[in-house]
């Protein structure tokens, strides 16, 4: 994998962590980050496998606030459509 993968792993955790789930944003951070150290000293293999850690925590960080969004979004629509039918 080359240096702008690593690179863009490290983006995209960055804005999975600020934008959707903390807690995996930040583990996807340091494998990113670990990921382009390996590469950086010759370890293509550990970089490799770093980066597919941080790639799984991205995308699990991404459903996750896709999840979390979706559920709030329904609870508001849900209190919205029963306090107009209540009349409040």
């Amino acid at each position: 994998m080359s240096g702008s993968n690593h690179t863009l792993n490290l983006i995209l955790a960055i804005v999975v962590t600020v934008l959707c789930c903390l807690p995996l944003g930040i583990v996807a951070i340091v494998f990113a980050a670990i990921g382009m150290s390996r590469q950086g000293s010759g370890d293509y293999a550990g970089a490799e496998s770093a980066a597919r850690t941080a790639r799984i925590c991205i995308w699990i960080s991404f459903g996750l606030g896709l999840a979390i969004l979706a559920i709030y979004v329904l609870f508001f629509l849900l209190l919205g459509i029963g306090t107009a039918i209540l009349g409040f």
